[in-house]
This record gives C-alpha cells, sequence and structure tokens, in this order.
C-alpha cells in the first residue's frame, strides 16, 4: 500500500479547497464500536464514516441539476432521426496513429456528444466567431465525416471481405491539430490513448465552456469553512457550477469524496472534487482481492491454519471482477508516522482514517485499468455490459446503474507500443463494431471478441436512463 503516494494525490490538490470543520456544530460522528484499544480498526473507522455519507443523501437535488447544466436535454435533432442504419466508418493509419484513432471512435459514438457536435447551433456559432483554428472545429469536421452519406468525397473504399466494412476516412486535420497544441502528440510516434482522451476533454470544455472568467470565491470559501458535510457540499457544487457549463462537464464529470478522520478526536474533515477519469490499478488490485480472501479464511477458520496451503493457491489467481475494483477505490487506509495527516483540531500531524468514496456518477464513466509492468498485462478483468454501481455512489437519488459502450484494448506487452484497437456500440441498431483502423468488423461474441480479447485497457459507460 502506497501510502505517501495516496496522501500526496488527495490532500494535496491543485485546484481543491481544504474544508476546516473545527467548531462546536460539527457532526463528529464518535465511533458506537468496541476498537479494542487499538488505533487503526479500520473495518470500525469505516463503518462510521460510511453511516456519516448515508445519512446525507438527499441533499439539495436542485443543485445536482444545477451540477449538470442540461444542455445535453435542449431539444435538437439527433442521429436516430437521420440514420436508420448504422454504416460504421474506419480511421486510416498515418503511422502509429492507432491510439488516436481507437480514442476517436469511442468518444465519437457516444450518442449524446455526437448530437451536440452535428446539430447543436451552438457549434456553429462558436466555429464562426473563433474560425477553424480550434479544436472544436476539428472534432466537428471529424464527426461530420465519420457520421455522414457514405457517397462522400473524403470517404475513400478499403477493399475487404462482405463482413468487413470498407469505408475508411483520414483524420489528418485532427492528427495535425492536436501536435500543434500539443507536442506530445507531434510526430509518428506511439502514444497512450489516455493521454490523448483526456486532452481531448479537457480542450474541449475549455473552448466550449460558456463561463470564461471564473468568480472570486475566496469571502465564500471563509464562510464555509467551519459548516457541516452539507453545506460543504452545497458550496461545492455552487462553486463547480459558477465555473463550469459546458456540454463536456454535463457528460464527463462526476463528483467524489474524500475524507480523513483524526484518530485523537474523531473529527472528519471532507474534500469533494470533480472527475471524469477513475484509474484502477489491476496489480494492486489482484493482490487486493488476495488480502482480503486470506484474512477471509483466517477469521472463519479457528482450530486449525491452513494459510500456507491457501495462500499458494491464492496467490495464482489472475481474474478479478469489476467489483474488486470499486472495493479497492474505496478501501480505508490508516496513515501514521510521517504520513500522519495534520488536524486543526489537535494542532499537529495525528494517525488518521483515510477513505475515498464515489459521490455523484457523471452521464459518461471513463475506466483507466492501468498495466504498467509486463507482469499486470497478465491481470484478467472480467466485466459485464450492464452494471450495477449503486453500491458504491453515495447520491442514491438518481440512476447508478451503466452500460458499456465503448473499449479501447491494448496488444502487446508495454503501454507505448504495440497495437491499440476500439470496439464501439453503435448507439443507431445497438450493434457492437471492432475499428482496427481503417478495417470495422461486427462483433459475434461480446465475451470472446472483447473481454477476453487482448488487454482491456479504457472502458466507457452510459449511464442508464
Amino acid at each position: 500500500m502506497e501510502v505517501e503516494e495516496k496522501n500526496s494525490k488527495k490532500i494535496n490538490k491543485e485546484e481543491g479547497e481544504e474544508f476546516d470543520f473545527n467548531n462546536n456544530n460539527n457532526k463528529i460522528n464518535e465511533c458506537n464500536n468496541t476498537c479494542n484499544g487499538k488505533s487503526n480498526n479500520i473495518e470500525c473507522c469505516n463503518n462510521n464514516m460510511q453511516n456519516n455519507f448515508n445519512n446525507n443523501n438527499q441533499l439539495c437535488i436542485n443543485n445536482f441539476n444545477n451540477f449538470h447544466n442540461m444542455n445535453i436535454l435542449e431539444n435538437y435533432k439527433s442521429i436516430k432521426q437521420e440514420f436508420r442504419i448504422h454504416q460504421p466508418i474506419g480511421l486510416s493509419n498515418m503511422g502509429a496513429t492507432d491510439y488516436m484513432n481507437s480514442s476517436l471512435q469511442c468518444l465519437c459514438n457516444i450518442e449524446k456528444l455526437v448530437n451536440y457536435f452535428k446539430y447543436n447551433k451552438k457549434i456553429e456559432d462558436y466555429i464562426q466567431s473563433k474560425g477553424n483554428s480550434t479544436l472544436t472545429y476539428s472534432f466537428k469536421y471529424l464527426i461530420e465525416n465519420l457520421w455522414q452519406s457514405p457517397n462522400n468525397k473524403y470517404i475513400l473504399p478499403n477493399y475487404n471481405n462482405k463482413n468487413i466494412n470498407n469505408k475508411y476516412f483520414s483524420p489528418y486535420d485532427f492528427k495535425k491539430k492536436i501536435a500543434r497544441m500539443d507536442p506530445l502528440f507531434e510526430g509518428v510516434l506511439a502514444n497512450d490513448p489516455k493521454d490523448l482522451v483526456n486532452f481531448i476533454i479537457m480542450k474541449l470544455h475549455e473552448e466550449l465552456n460558456e463561463i470564461k472568467k471564473n468568480p472570486d470565491l475566496s469571502n465564500n470559501c471563509q464562510e464555509i469553512n467551519r459548516t457541516n458535510h452539507d453545506m460543504v457540499l452545497q458550496y461545492f457544487l455552487q462553486n463547480f457550477d459558477q465555473k463550469n457549463k459546458s456540454i463536456i462537464s454535463d457528460l464527463f464529470y462526476g463528483i467524489s469524496v474524500d475524507s480523513t478522520q483524526c484518530s485523537k478526536c474523531k473529527q472528519i474533515k471532507y474534500y469533494f472534487q470533480s472527475d471524469f477519469f477513475l484509474i484502477f490499478p489491476l496489480e494492486k488490485i489482484r493482490k487486493f482481492k488476495i488480502q482480503k480472501l486470506i484474512n477471509s479464511i483466517n477469521q472463519n477458520i479457528k482450530d486449525m491454519n491452513p494459510l500456507p496451503f491457501q495462500q499458494n493457491k491464492l496467490n495464482n489467481i489472475q481474474s478479478i471482477y469489476i467489483d474488486d475494483c470499486f472495493q479497492y477505490y474505496e478501501k480505508t487506509e490508516f496513515f501514521t508516522g510521517e504520513n500522519a495527516i495534520y488536524c486543526n483540531r489537535c494542532l499537529g500531524p495525528f494517525d488518521s482514517y483515510y477513505t475515498t468514496k464515489l459521490y455523484y456518477g457523471p452521464e459518461i464513466l471513463i475506466i483507466i485499468l492501468n498495466r504498467e509492468r509486463e507482469i499486470e498485462f497478465n491481470v484478467k478483468l472480467e466485466f459485464t455490459e450492464r452494471v450495477n454501481l449503486s453500491q458504491y455512489f453515495q447520491m442514491k437519488n438518481f440512476s447508478n446503474i451503466y452500460n458499456l459502450i465503448g473499449v479501447i484494448t491494448h496488444f502487446g506487452k508495454s503501454r507505448s507500443s504495440d497495437h491499440f484497437i476500439a470496439s464501439a456500440k453503435s448507439p443507431i441498431d445497438g450493434i457492437w463494431y471492432i475499428y482496427d483502423d481503417a478495417i470495422v468488423s461486427k462483433v459475434d461474441n461480446f465475451k470472446k471478441q472483447i473481454v477476453d480479447y487482448g488487454s482491456p485497457y479504457i472502458l466507457f459507460y452510459q449511464k442508464e436512463k
């Protein structure tokens, strides 16, 4: 467990505010369970924090509606009205650009994103005012060519057998644009799809954000520092709403909350932030799962010690499930020694419990399955097309059921080499297609051709209505 890394990542945020709960009206939830004299009883503390979260789920539904500004619900044309049959189009490889092609195919099969760029007048107005130098222009141009009549002059024939689509398009303009905007994407060297997806989301939000000047909220921050959980959340939502208003924030941003609890005074402090990626380190999750199984064996069997045999057997486990990933993400950690967290009530660093919870799920949930070393490519994730995440998202007033709509799959033993392909579910006919650069083919067996094929790297889930 890399305590120092997580401590630094979560506590020292670049953009988040630290909220101080040092007053007499705090909702300090004293632990009702007996900790048996142990200061690091994580299970006991985790139940304490969980109860505190669950007691605040009915907060300010209107504020959550404001958090997503509802651009996605505007009444404009849909691709489902224009296209009765989906004729998927490939993207030609211009020299190690498979990372880009796979990323673009997944993004360009998100129905609400395509509708917005293809039919919303705001995009036309923005391009007229800013010209063709923006990423918005290039992204719209790309969508127009991927979602158009097959007779368009830019689509070139690619002669294959009848089971494979014979149309593709060259994303030369898009590649040229991102290379000009970020040197990471210059030349023809291989890159990571995660970096490109991150760049596209951030850049489009920056360009399309209707709020160009952030308001000064420093006075409000000072005023809210000493309030309870509910008011901290309200402040975060209002703060976010005053800084972000775009189709990107509507679709991709969710909310997570970190909490720290001082082991001495039991004070709980909250840190809310918006996220559009969930990163799951698969090898750590595999070890986490094995340790949980070992702990379960030791707890249930008191008379004998089968641990050596069982541990050798468990260490060979290579498969994990999506639930294992979320349980790892939300585990409670105990920070002590040089990693102790400063407590403003006790006036010093003290041993503390640290927990991350997913609070509100975005419309489009992007999951990164992190594999950095060769051994991690042996870890297999079992996932399904439909997943219920209600037990993990603390906000219960909205749907937390998600459907898989896209997968970026990696082939090879390193992140910056080898080959990436995309699998995407058509928003028109619900058919899965594999996009291997210029070649597009139908998926006949989801598990065989997507779940068990190569190393799935990025998953795109869409919230169910």
